[in-house]
């Protein structure tokens, strides 16, 4: 005898537009794709109707990656690069990270801090090693000056890469998730 063909219903990510064929265990809330997105299992599929809390006549399909709310297009914002996420570096390929505007706006504060701190830092080690730099013009110079000044010289390069980007990230507008695919 032959049993049955379970069927499964398939469902798309409504951010990267990838089809899966998993079945969804009974009571899943929401679901996470490998893109880095997490929404909410649509009615169809044994879900609920989540509203945007700040457009209750809309339908969130989204979640904050931050603080779990879910939101609408018009409300979730796409943080494409955070070097200092450890989300996007515990994959192996690049996450696109979706926060509601309040997390975005401590998300982008904690990049901006963090660049510009590192910067400063990193500026101020090449700064008190510049007295150690000067070569002397009696005699051969010694391997420890080399390294020292090769230090030195990185450090203050990567300090000024560091707080250009923590700087500039502060003028970066994110777009949302319907500005994302309606350009």
């Amino acid at each position: 005898m032959s049993r049955p063909v379970e069927d499964k219903k398939t469902f798309t990510c409504p951010f990267c537009g990838i089809t899966y064929r998993k079945s969804i265990p009974e009571g899943t809330v929401y679901l996470t794709c490998h893109c880095g997105a997490a929404f909410f299992v649509t009615p169809e599929l044994g879900g609920s109707v989540h509203e945007c809390p700040n457009h209750p006549e809309r339908q969130a399909p989204g979640l904050c990656g931050d603080c779990y709310l879910g939101y609408c297009d018009d409300c979730l914002y796409v943080l494409t690069f955070d070097p200092f996420s450890r989300v996007q570096k515990l994959s192996g390929y690049e996450k696109t990270l979706y926060f509601c505007l309040r997390c975005l706006r401590k998300r982008k504060r904690r990049i901006v801090i963090t660049g510009l701190s590192l910067g400063i830092g990193l500026m101020t080690i090449a700064v008190l090693l510049s007295p150690y730099l000067s070569l002397s013009p009696k005699g051969p110079v010694a391997n420890w000056q080399i390294s020292l000044i090769g230090f030195a010289v990185v450090a203050a390069f990567f300090g000024i890469l560091f707080f250009a980007y923590g700087w500039l990230s502060i003028f970066i507008a994110e777009p949302t998730v319907r500005q994302r695919k309606n350009p």
